[in-house]
């Protein structure tokens, strides 16, 4: 007799295979609701609009801050490359200076020995190519010191650019929370959410 029975249907209801909570990183007051429960959404489609002044400006700051920083960057690398440019100069006419000195007193020292010029004029001749040879040495330390320095100071600098740059980014994604997105293809169960309500 219990074979004869038949059984008795249960109700049943579908459930999604998968389900996403969407949130927002700030707060912020409902704009707009851009799509309602049972709508069918891509993973770019934007469910609401929030707003909040304070964030979008702070996103706004943050990018002209960056311009900023990038600019400055632009304008000390030019303007360290410029001394740096100047330094090589200065040192390359130390360099011939010294050189000119050096091969004066060579020529000042055979003419000496063949008593062409004075013992003093000699000597003189390899003071002065010493001492400029002395000058040039303290040029190339300059230049190497200046290098080093224009080196420091750009990377110091590229350093608070890349800092701007990842608080940038920090604010641009907060900013970019205030359009909540589907995030995946599916059919939307609710959207718990009224225009003008407050979000914390």
């Amino acid at each position: 007799p219990s074979a004869a029975r038949g059984k008795r249907p249960t109700p049943t209801s579908l459930q999604p295979r998968e389900a996403r909570w969407l949130s927002t990183r700030a707060e912020a007051r409902v704009d707009r609701v851009l799509v309602r429960a049972g709508e069918t959404v891509g993973p770019d489609d934007i469910i609401v609009q929030l707003s909040n002044p304070e964030v979008e400006r702070a996103a706004d700051a943050a990018a002209l801050e960056v311009a900023a920083a990038r600019a400055e960057y632009a304008a000390a690398r030019l303007e360290l490359e410029s001394q740096r440019l100047d330094r090589r100069s200065s040192l390359a006419e130390a360099r011939a200076t010294a050189e000119s000195a050096r091969l004066q007193s060579v020529a000042e020292e055979r003419a000496f020995a063949t008593g062409a010029v004075s013992e003093l004029q000699s000597q003189r001749s390899k003071i002065l190519a010493n001492q400029l040879g002395e000058r040039a040495a303290i040029e190339e330390q300059r230049r190497a010191a200046l290098d080093a320095a224009v080196g420091a100071q750009l990377e110091g600098r590229m350093a608070r650019l890349r800092q701007q740059e990842r608080a940038l980014e920090e604010r641009r994604l907060a900013a970019d929370s205030l359009k909540v997105r589907a995030g995946m293809a599916g059919v939307v169960q609710s959207v718990p959410v009224q225009e003008g309500q407050q979000l914390q």
